[in-house]
């Protein structure tokens, strides 16, 4: 039997996490979504299935606003899921500094809500050697958006960030958020190990990529 989830809807739209999570309290109870980066075709299967909310892609690695982000995250409204969270690949060796980086993004979606523009850390993404360097230029990534007004976080793991950025990169003075990419198969947390300053995370994704509602996807979890 599928999970049945209740949908609380605010006059204005959908609801985000922050005002779902002060309207339950403290208690944490977990939450299916899923992390798209195609064309989004179905969005109502997906709810069928159990999942609650969208993690978009919404910039690419070679500097570019993804195309299918602003249809992907209006299809995805419209079948009533709580607001998205959208991700950035930065663009690490382009002309374009954090900041224009996160002007593209934050300007290219400005007729669209969504809560919190995670930052995806990639062993590919063509990183220096230089880990202080590298640290540095993800603090700026951040505290561009944050400038912004935008809630913000950081898509990793500990092997990656010690090999990117090693263990003395912290980012507890930024607020950010972790989104904890372990893919077992397993919504908890019992494997995690602490990164950049985190000793704990409330969220993952788990699998990925999977077949599901024709689509390839990643299954994420959050606790709120």
């Amino acid at each position: 039997m599928k999970p049945i989830f209740v949908f609380f809807v605010l006059m204005s739209g959908v609801m985000s996490f922050g005002q779902f999570k002060e309207s339950m309290g403290n208690t944490l109870s977990p939450h299916e979504g899923i992390t798209v980066k195609d064309q989004l075709e179905n969005a109502s299967c997906f709810k069928s299935e159990g999942a609650v909310f969208f993690l978009f892609r919404a910039f690419l690695q070679h500097g570019q606003l993804d195309p299918n982000v602003i249809e992907n995250m209006k299809k995805g409204r419209s079948a009533m899921f709580y607001l998205p969270d959208i991700y950035m690949v930065p663009c690490v060796k382009c002309h374009l500094s954090p900041k224009e980086q996160v002007n593209i993004v934050v300007n290219g979606l400005y007729e669209v809500r969504y809560e919190t523009v995670f930052v995806k850390i990639q062993a590919s993404g063509k990183w220096g050697t230089d880990k202080s360097s590298n640290c540095e230029y993800l603090k700026d990534y951040l505290k561009a958006l944050g400038s912004r007004g935008k809630k913000h976080g950081i898509i990793a793991n500990a092997m990656i960030w010690r090999k990117l950025f090693g263990s003395g990169c912290t980012l507890t003075d930024l607020d950010t958020r972790i989104l904890w990419e372990h893919h077992d198969g397993k919504t908890d947390f019992k494997q995690y190990i602490p990164f950049a300053g985190y000793t704990n995370a409330t969220r993952k994704e788990y699998d990925g990529p999977v077949s599901q509602c024709n689509m390839n996807i990643g299954k994420l979890v959050y606790y709120w």
